[in-house]
């Protein structure tokens, strides 16, 4: 239980025991924090604060690649905003997401699960509160199909891997499969 409480309250907190290649969906079934860094991973943080700047240039190369590489795919996914210069510089660009236009959750989890196959980590990217089974156990009214916007969004935003390492064959390598896939 206090894992899952360190973990925002979600299901999955332990990924020593997750197979990357299985297909896998958070659920939030308690209210939790955000209490997994340790002693040492502060330290670090510390130090790669100052490397903050240096960090984000270079995943905004990776995400200007990205936009180029799929920007044609625009029929099928809707893209994040192309003109990243004009992002505040505090931005950390945590995530790069792209919406299918159709498919929802099935052709989600299949490019997913594909991906995963082959060695390329994506993520399911968005959420939609009531559908998680912690609000199953208050007196909380909410139907997920109250929320059409939301659920669209969690069935269709897949998070593609965006990290300052990141290699632009690699990111060539993740839009080939999804877009082989969509």
């Amino acid at each position: 239980k206090a894992r899952c409480l360190s973990f925002h309250g979600a299901n999955i907190w332990d990924f020593t025991n997750v197979n990357f290649e299985d297909f896998w969906e958070e659920d939030f079934v308690r209210i939790g924090y955000n209490y997994r860094m340790t002693d040492l991973q502060a330290a670090i943080g510390i130090v790669q604060l100052k490397r903050f700047t240096e960090l984000t240039e270079k995943k905004c190369r990776v995400i200007q690649e990205y936009n180029r590489l799929l920007s044609n795919a625009s029929d099928k996914l809707f893209l994040p905003p192309e003109n990243i210069e004009k992002l505040p510089s505090n931005t950390s660009l945590q995530q790069y997401v792209v919406v299918l236009k159709e498919g929802g959750k099935r052709k989600r989890d299949e490019i997913i699960t594909l991906a995963r196959k082959k060695g390329i980590f994506l993520m399911t990217g968005g959420y939609c509160i009531p559908s998680h089974s912690l609000w199953k156990d208050y007196d909380v009214k909410w139907n997920e199909n109250d929320f059409p916007s939301s659920l669209f969004a969690k069935d269709s935003i897949i998070s593609l891997p965006l990290f300052s390492t990141l290699t632009l064959s690699e990111v060539k390598e993740v839009c080939d499969l999804l877009l082989d896939t969509i």
